[in-house]
């Protein structure tokens, strides 16, 4: 049958179909980085992998690598890194 709800009913009802849980922004995050693997054909196997990085920039961030060491990426001419490079940096540095 139909229900009649007050508009205040209804906002309470969408506040609560709205809130992202702890597990649907995991779901979400994982697909967002499985989408990034395979736009960039980065094919893993394993249990505990890092996510991979899309920039050079990343590794500093998240690792904390040595300014020294991102200096000569960038004097190296490495300006954004290889599809093996995104996976395989975090994999040797996890």
């Amino acid at each position: 049958g139909i229900r009649w709800m007050s508009s205040l009913e209804a906002k309470v009802e969408d506040a609560k179909d709205k809130k992202p849980t702890a597990e649907k922004l995991e779901r979400l995050r994982r697909e967002k980085i499985n989408r990034f693997r395979n736009q960039h054909r980065i094919n893993v196997q394993g249990t505990d992998l890092p996510d991979p990085i899309a920039t050079f920039d990343q590794l500093q961030k998240e690792y904390k690598v040595h300014p020294k060491i991102m200096e000569n990426i960038q004097a190296a001419g490495f300006h954004v890194p290889t599809p093996i490079q995104m996976q395989a940096i975090p994999v040797m540095l996890h």
